[in-house]
């Protein structure tokens, strides 16, 4: 009694120790859990802030289009008031007559500026072939972006088949939860045979007591004390052990309740599943599309959020490296703990791997030792799958002393009455080792840490022992569905970054709930390769993105040196245009001045033969016109014609008026004659003193000079013109 007491207190220590172990794991998913959460809701939170400083960016870039659009109307307004502005004064320039000389003047700087203009339009002509080929070169980026969007839709499918291969894995799971289903109802009539069974046998035990009663009083001598203890131990069994199958049923029956809950969750799942990819792949085309369309005008907005996603990249790459240093840390404290448990194994030996099965002095056959072996065999071997060596030394050595006892009890049988009587009761007896032995490997299972194996018979009766195996139960269905929790959330975060990430090579979507310790480390070594996986597909993805970032400043840069040779172009443009309105212009004007040279030339044709003619009428003799050539001033007088580009001449009474033509005017001479030198640059009158008589002097304009005397002066006059021609030349 005193070991036993010692074994169920080192046991309850035990569960303590493991029931504590798994609350810190329990408390350590939980904190694991809200970090992801909390992480989750940050980046949702950073992504939408983004989105909402990328609209805001657009709108001001709309703003700042538009005022410029705006500045640009204004300034065009006003260089179309300048030019009416210019045309009015051109127009009142060109009603002088007196301008026709310096427009020929202008002739010259005119064909400069044309010439300069023409070097600038070519200047601009290979600028536009410029910009034609910086837009084949967009174009071709373009054609790249389309491959790029062609990736995207491949990528898609790729996506497709990851879902169709978790639709198969889902499947394979339902046919594994059909199967366990299958198992446990096999089991659930198994039992409900056995516990049939047991209630024939209880029957058929009260029916034959008054009958061993009877018996006993007969032959005394033979040990009735031994028999009636015997048969209370034995009522106490069977009781004992149809409480126990009858709660087996019902958490078996549990189990299966929520398995077939689970199964109607994954069947619904699928639906689900199938209904969500049709709606997701129609929204992915429609989004591809739109992608498409508006590149041209995002392309600006990507390079802020590519920014963006680099620095939400970067917080990833920290989140991520932080909970690598938390694996690293809860990974070597578990190995600390095993190797603190495996420490302290050789010295609570004694304590936690003893089995202690007790069986009453209750007459026995052969069988009965055969089937003992059997099952304590059994646990020797599924003890070896958990490394136990300890362990299975211990049930060897009770394999033995239960042989002994065997034997003591068969040498000890007295009649074969007493052999008949305690057959039945044997065989139950049996039946409960071996209920017993299910039940500790069933908790060996779920709790690997524990190391006691324990094969007893409830001798406080049948409510102590119902009590003790609920809460048992109790903690172990706790203690499984943490583990459950843990290894759904694990398995969903994995699939959905896998999912992401296009990951098809991760393969440590395992349970290891009924997993051997060698598998589980297998399984560990998967999980972390798939951990390695994920960060060097993060580490491409971020390469990417700074790769897109830099084809996006190549872009940008290109796009500013289009609108700049744009505006430039503009502005050659404009001025091209207005020069040529200025060369019509000036060929109008020129035009108009030729017409009324021509026009005057005929008005003054007409009016010296009207002259002419009035003169004739009115004089007999008039005077006769004098016209002074400067080439040869030595001409007689009568034989010179009149010029046609001359103004009027008049011929007052006493005076010879003498005119000379601007097609040959006199080069002037500073030396001599400087009143002939300012006549030429100063339309206006001199009177100079010649031999005694005043010679009047005219310069009506740019058309030639005049001069007034008397005609005995004329032949002096001619000789001072010829000198001062003389003098020029020279």
């Amino acid at each position: 009694m005193e070991e036993k007491a010692a074994l169920e207190e080192s046991i309850t220590q035990q569960k303590r120790r493991a029931r504590e172990a798994l609350e810190e794991q329990q408390t350590r998913v939980q904190e694991l859990e809200n970090r992801l959460t909390r992480q989750k809701e940050i980046s949702e939170n950073s992504i939408a802030y983004e989105r909402h400083r990328a609209k805001e960016a657009i709108e001001k870039e709309k703003k700042k289009v538009q005022d410029l659009e705006n500045r640009i109307t204004k300034q065009k307004e006003e260089i179309d008031l300048k030019e009416q502005k210019e045309d009015v004064l051109t127009n009142k320039l060109n009603n002088a007559l007196a301008v026709v000389e310096e427009t020929q003047k202008t002739k010259m700087a005119e064909s400069l500026k044309a010439e300069s203009l023409a070097m600038k339009l070519n200047e601009a002509l290979a600028e536009l072939e410029m910009a034609k080929t910086k837009v084949i070169m967009m174009g071709e980026q373009l054609q790249l972006q389309q491959q790029t969007v062609k990736a995207l839709q491949e990528e898609q499918e790729s996506q497709k088949h990851g879902f169709e291969d978790e639709i198969m894995e889902y499947k394979e799971q339902i046919k594994q939860h059909s199967e366990t289903i299958v198992s446990l109802e096999e089991r659930l009539q198994k039992v409900t045979e056995h516990h049939n069974k047991i209630e024939g046998e209880i029957a058929n035990l009260k029916d034959n007591d008054p009958a061993q009663e009877k018996e006993t009083q007969q032959d005394p001598p033979a040990g009735p004390p031994l028999e009636s203890g015997a048969k209370d131990t034995v009522c106490d069994h069977l009781i004992g052990d149809l409480l126990t199958a009858q709660k087996e049923i019902l958490s078996q029956q549990e189990v299966i309740v929520k398995l077939r809950e689970n199964l109607t969750e994954a069947h619904s799942r699928m639906t689900d599943l199938r209904g969500e990819l049709n709606e997701k792949q129609k929204m992915e085309l429609e989004r591809n599309v739109a992608l498409v369309q508006r590149q041209s005008r995002e392309l600006s907005v990507l390079k802020e959020k590519m920014a963006q996603m680099t620095s939400l990249v970067e917080k990833k790459d920290r989140e991520l490296e932080v909970l690598k240093e938390a694996l690293r840390v809860s990974q070597e404290k578990h190995k600390l703990q095993q190797h603190r448990e495996k420490e302290q194994k050789p010295r609570n030996v004694n304590q936690t791997c003893d089995i202690s099965v007790q069986i009453e002095p209750i007459h026995t056959d052969i069988l009965l030792s055969s089937q003992e072996e059997l099952s304590f065999s059994d646990l020797g071997a599924k003890c070896k799958g958990s490394r136990h060596e300890e362990v299975i030394q211990r049930q060897k050595k009770a394999l033995s002393e239960l042989r002994a006892r065997i034997k003591e009890l068969e040498k000890a049988c007295s009649s074969n009455r007493k052999d008949h009587l305690n057959e039945p009761f044997l065989d139950l007896q049996a039946l409960r080792m071996e209920k017993n032995v299910q039940k500790i490997l069933d908790a060996k299972s779920d709790l690997p840490t524990l190391s006691k194996i324990e094969i007893r018979a409830p001798q406080n009766g049948p409510s102590n022992s119902g009590s003790i195996l609920t809460t048992e139960k109790a903690e172990k269905m706790e203690v499984a569905e943490a583990l459950d929790l843990s290894e759904k959330l694990y398995m969903d975060m994995s699939k959905t970054l896998g999912s992401l990430m296009n990951i098809k090579d991760m393969s440590g979507h395992v349970s290891m709930k009924h997993l051997s310790p060698k598998e589980r480390e297998k399984v560990n070594q998967l999980r972390q390769r798939d951990l390695d996986l994920v960060f060097d597909k993060i580490t491409q993805l971020k390469n990417r993105l700074e790769r897109k970032e830099e084809l996006l400043r190549g872009y940008e840069k290109d796009i500013e040196q289009l609108r700049q040779s744009k505006v430039s172009v503009q502005m050659y443009q404009s001025q091209v245009a207005k020069l040529e309105d200025n060369i019509h212009k000036e060929v109008e004007e020129k035009a108009l001045l030729k017409e009324a040279l021509e026009r005057m030339e005929h008005q003054l044709h007409e009016e010296k033969r009207l002259n002419k003619a009035i003169r004739q009428q009115k004089a007999p003799a008039p005077h006769r016109t004098h016209f002074i050539s400067p080439i040869n001033p030595t001409r007689n007088a009568g034989e010179c014609q009149p010029i046609r580009e001359m103004g009027k001449l008049r011929f007052p009474e006493g005076h010879v008026t003498w005119l000379l033509s601007s097609r040959n005017r006199i080069p002037p001479r500073p030396a001599a004659l400087p009143s002939l030198h300012s006549l030429f640059h100063a339309p206006s009158s001199l009177h100079l003193p010649f031999q005694g008589v005043p010679l009047i002097l005219h310069s009506p304009g740019p058309l030639g000079f005049s001069f007034q005397g008397s005609a005995s002066h004329l032949r002096l006059v001619i000789n001072v013109v010829r000198n001062f021609c003389l003098s020029g030349k020279k």
